[in-house]
């Protein structure tokens, strides 16, 4: 607190005031719902000798960590070293039943009394857990000590794991000749390598892996059952031999391979359980490669609502081709990828093997419920667009099905705001900034099609989960003392995903952007900027005419929590071909030296940005999450205007805002080290670069906490007149990074989160040499306070 408050010695007085106040009420009042023949549980801790196992440091704390989720019974939560939950429980009366009363208890947290039934329970798991783990004759009990103060216990767990086991040899004994060839690569794919330490759930992952190899090569009767480890463990020097046996099926001799014959569809589930109905067979014959086809069969009492060809397209499921356990979970896959099911069952059965029918033939049956034609929908995003940050909010109406193919149309109304307050009286005067300091409406028509839209023909396996996408859309934006701004756009997109990676290409994306400025506003621009049309230019009406790729990469997998990498990039391409024909038909240019298109003069830049995450999960559900971005745009030919070669508005990259750089109000960091004289002028930048640090902990129920730091910045390329020091250069970039930290509360209701973060600079990068690190003179009114809607990252 010292360091953080430097020397306002005043606040720290009055700070450690209260926490001397606090702890001790929750001293006097942790024991009074406790019963005088029990304890409070206090504190437990985990004593680890390392007299056998020779444990690494970080070894030892990750068994920490386990042992602390195994434990059966934890003692009550603290905040800043006071169990101040507790003390919210313990500070009511629950004889008196009232909503005050209902709300401390409910908020707070009842004492942990001991009860040394639980701590068996305890020492019981951690045992199997070291047995798992290889710590074989591993030593653990538990003392249950007396606190200093009266009704109060520690819990001291002592755990003596001894030397653990590790592979010696390692080495496979297929039992099945018609498995044999499946494994002669087995030495190098195996995750159980000679000299590793002895582990039940990495055997448990080798089983699976084979599991699914196997399967996915027609081998569909094959299960866990069929692999077994042979463990010798009465080897000296801790070690151990293992054997993996691959045994053939207990009926028979050998597995066989398994061929998908007939693929029926049921096109509404529903109708499939109802009884006394009649049942019409539609067989929809799909091409492959230009010259087979494949039957598929579709059951229904009633006419198909989308039609056979679409949702065969997103079939994998080839008859005639040998049963392969990806296939079917790609399938199941591209079905939900249509959108248009509420649910979706894929089941294989065997045919019946007689003479008949030697054969070992799978039939498929595919069952789906189809959703809602039209429905209303409500979403709640965080935009992280250079010009657009903030909180998105839409509704739109919806029609998933078209033109009976799938097609998605929607009508979407939207709202974006950016919320944020400024304690700091004079500097809100100074940037006339308003809790509500801007906001953006928009309503947009959009048509998505479950496939490529294209005038050539495109394998179908390679575009199972394709899409292509057309949108039409008006966006209206207001802000308070600047400008506003009118968009009309246009785009045809192509989209496309596989495992954890999708692709997005506008070949086209058109906008026609008018902006307006306030008369003071264009009064303030003009006064500054006449020799410098960097500034004029960035708000005069234009129109964009790009193209882009964006690539975006998750390693999350499944809803666990683990710890994982995301990735995102994109490039974007504008004004090159209409700079092509203006020149080609010589066409008439501006006093400022400009082609224009339909009357505004068009943007020509190149602008490519990238976003690095990484998710560590540490424990339960705490997370510490960090975010690398940087981007940057180069502006040239037709946006090259009296010398200044600016990126438009919308393509430009801005600082500050409560999903970037917290501690400072929106788009008003930098550029670089920029002394902030004109603090009501936005900056806009070709370069950006910021980095977050968060740590994100559970508190109670759905409210969750965080703790984080910000740094970046943005700059201009080259020197400019108007902004001096704002200029890139690789050497400068540790001397203009502005720092910002703080504390955050979050409401988690799954499908949304509401957020509160609060931010006061902690390096200010406009400041002079020596004093750019503002720690020490932090105040109350410095922070900034950011409302948003979903995690900043």
């Amino acid at each position: 607190m010292l360091v953080l408050f430097g020397t306002n010695l005043k606040l720290n007085h009055n700070i450690g005031f209260f926490a001397v106040c606090l702890m001790f009420l929750s001293s006097c009042s942790s024991i009074r719902h406790v019963p005088d023949d029990e304890y409070l549980l206090k504190r437990a801790r985990f004593k680890i000798e390392n007299s056998e196992s020779d444990l690494s440091r970080s070894e030892r704390v990750a068994l920490r960590n386990d042992f602390t989720a195994l434990q059966r019974q934890a003692p009550n939560s603290r905040f800043v070293m006071m169990p101040l939950r507790l003390w919210m429980y313990n500070s009511v009366n629950p004889e008196k039943d009232n909503r005050y009363t209902r709300f401390m208890q409910k908020a707070g947290e009842a004492p942990v009394v001991f009860d040394s039934a639980s701590a068996d329970l305890s020492i019981r798991q951690m045992q199997q857990y070291l047995v798992n783990k290889g710590f074989f004759n591993s030593e653990l009990s538990y003392v249950a000590q007396t606190a200093r103060r009266p009704q109060r216990m520690n819990l001291v767990f002592e755990v003596n794991p001894r030397q653990g086991y590790r592979y010696r040899n390692v080495s496979i004994d297929v039992r099945d000749d018609s498995l044999g060839n499946l494994f002669n690569d087995w030495t190098n794919r195996t995750l159980l390598k000679s000299g590793d330490p002895y582990s039940v759930d990495i055997l448990d992952d080798e089983r699976a892996r084979i599991v699914r190899r196997v399967r996915n090569s027609g081998f569909w009767a094959f299960n866990r059952d069929n692999v077994e480890f042979l463990v010798d463990s009465s080897l000296n020097a801790h070690q151990m031999d293992i054997i993996m046996i691959v045994n053939p099926p207990k009926i028979g001799g050998h597995h066989e391979k398994y061929t998908f014959a007939d693929v029926y569809i049921f096109p509404d589930e529903r109708a499939n359980r109802s009884q006394g109905r009649t049942f019409d067979t539609t067989t929809h014959s799909a091409r492959r490669h230009r010259t087979d086809t494949l039957d598929y069969h579709f059951i229904h009492s009633r006419p198909l609502q989308i039609k056979p060809q679409v949702i065969a397209s997103k079939l994998l499921i080839q008859p005639g081709a040998p049963y392969n356990l990806n296939t079917v979970e790609r399938t199941y896959e591209n079905l939900l990828d249509l959108r248009v099911f509420r649910s979706t069952n894929i089941s294989v059965q065997p045919q019946p093997i007689d003479t008949n029918n030697p054969n070992f033939l799978l039939n498929t049956i595919i069952e789906v419920q189809q959703a809602p034609v039209n429905m209303w929908a409500t979403e709640f995003e965080v935009t992280n667009a250079s010009s657009l940050q903030g909180t998105n909010i839409s509704t739109s109406f919806q029609n998933r099905n078209l033109f009976g193919g799938a097609e998605i149309f929607s009508l979407r109304l939207r709202g974006l705001v950016e919320v944020q307050h400024l304690f700091n009286k004079n500097k809100r005067d100074a940037v006339n900034a308003r809790l509500l300091d801007n906001f953006d409406v928009g309503i947009s028509a959009n048509l998505d099609f479950p496939r490529f839209i294209t005038p050539f023909y495109i394998q179908r396996s390679s575009v199972s989960r394709a899409r292509t996408q057309v949108s039409l859309g008006y966006s209206y934006r207001y802000r308070w003392e600047y400008y506003n701004r009118q968009v009309i756009g246009a785009s045809f997109a192509y989209s496309w995903r596989q495992p954890r990676v999708s692709h997005t290409l506008f070949p086209l994306d058109i906008n026609w952007v008018n902006i307006s400025l306030t008369d003071d506003f264009q009064t303030r621009i003009d006064s500054i900027s006449k020799a410098n049309m960097r500034l004029q230019y960035q708000y005069k009406n234009h129109f964009i005419f790009a193209s882009r790729y964006s690539f975006s990469f998750s390693g999350q997998q499944g809803s666990r929590p683990s710890s994982f990498n995301a990735f995102r990039f994109s490039i974007e391409s504008s004004g090159n071909s209409l700079y092509l024909l203006s020149n080609l038909l010589n066409a008439p240019k501006t006093e400022e030296g400009q082609y224009r298109f339909l009357g505004l003069a068009y943007a020509q830049y190149i602008r490519t940005d990238a976003d690095f995450r990484r998710y560590w999960h540490l424990t339960g559900s705490q997370f510490l999450v960090t975010r690398l971005m940087g981007g940057v745009g180069f502006a040239y030919g037709n946006s090259d205007v009296g010398g200044s070669k600016v990126l438009p508005y919308e393509k430009g990259f801005f600082a500050g805002g409560n999903n970037n750089i917290r501690a400072w109000p929106m788009n008003l960091l930098g550029p670089g080290s920029f002394d902030a004289e004109m603090a009501n002028i936005e900056r806009i930048g070709d370069i950006v670069l910021v980095g977050n640090v968060e740590y994100r902990f559970p508190i109670r129920g759905a409210f969750k906490g965080a703790l984080f730091v910000d740094a970046g910045n943005i700059w201009i390329r080259g020197d400019n007149d108007l902004f001096p020091n704002g200029n890139f250069e690789w050497k400068n970039v540790p001397t203009d990074l502005a720092v910002g930290g703080g504390v955050g509360l979050r409401w988690d209701l799954n499908f949304f989160v509401l957020r509160l973060d609060a931010a006061a600079p902690l390096r200010n990068p406009a400041k002079p040499n020596g004093e750019k690190w503002v720690i020490d003179n932090m105040r109350f009114r410095d922070f900034v306070l950011n409302f948003g809607i979903g995690y900043p990252f």
